[in-house]
């Protein structure tokens, strides 16, 4: 009779416990579920422009999951958008802590470092990103950002790795072109930036290509193929034709110079 007792009060226990243990996993499953849906509406809310909104939803969403980086980076986001530079700063940091591996959230940090003319920080945080993602990208992002220091050989050095890694990649080419034209090296330039036209003659910075090239064909008295990538160039801008032809007639006067 009291080992059936004992049994029973052994029984009783055990249902207890898994009753207590599936309620607690129901209230995480509903939490999560709930931080889904104000995730959601904060970026309906980013997508309408509503920041206010869009922050509000995030911050529910973020009380409800604290261990989710995604939900800091995407309120990150719309703080830096806000230019609420140090509750971004604040957010992106949260998000490298909960996931240091991400290969999207070292760039997005950089990128308001850069905002913040902070750029060492940039530089080291762009390294880091070196380490957990080795596509072309982590060393164009690098080497964007010498170039803006104007420390054209270490960008070149990126760019190339860049190269190596994808010889496809119009943008590696196209930055490294204007690191050597910063350097005055107008042929390597001229090299990279005909490459870039070669891989895709519509890229986003076509423009500056023909424009870049252009320059240098005449600074190595190849007049003729320099009024050729201008011509091209009001091409892709007509409402610069008055500023381009004069450029277009100088480079004449050099020609009949020479």
């Amino acid at each position: 009779m009291k080992k059936g007792f004992l049994y029973l009060i052994f029984i009783c226990t055990l249902l207890l416990w898994n009753t207590i243990n599936c309620t607690k996993k129901d209230d995480t499953n509903n939490m999560n579920e709930d931080a889904s849906v104000y995730k959601a509406r904060g970026r309906t809310s980013f997508d309408q422009k509503k920041y206010d909104k869009s922050i509000v939803n995030y911050t529910k969403a973020i009380e409800l999951d604290l261990q989710n980086d995604n939900l800091y980076s995407e309120r990150g986001l719309v703080y830096e958008i806000r230019k609420e530079y140090d509750k971004a700063l604040a957010d992106y940091n949260k998000a490298i802590e909960l996931n240091p591996n991400s290969i999207f959230l070292y760039p997005k940090r950089a990128n308001l470092y850069i905002k913040l003319k902070e750029y060492e920080k940039a530089i080291v945080d762009y390294t880091k990103n070196i380490d957990v993602d080795s596509s072309p990208s982590a060393f164009i992002y690098r080497g964007k950002l010498y170039n803006r220091l104007n420390e054209y050989e270490k960008a070149i050095v990126h760019f190339s790795k860049a190269i190596d890694i994808n010889a496809m990649n119009v943008f590696s080419y196209f930055h490294r072109g204007f690191a050597y034209y910063k350097q005055e090296k107008y042929e390597k330039a001229i090299a990279d930036f005909s490459k870039a036209i070669e891989i895709n003659p519509d890229f986003i910075y076509a423009f500056d290509a023909y424009s870049l090239r252009g320059h240098s064909y005449s600074k190595i008295k190849e007049y003729d193929k320099g009024i050729a990538d201008y011509n091209r160039v009001i091409k892709l801008n007509p409402n610069l034709k008055d500023r381009v032809e004069k450029t277009i007639k100088d480079i004449e006067a050099l020609k009949a110079e020479n």
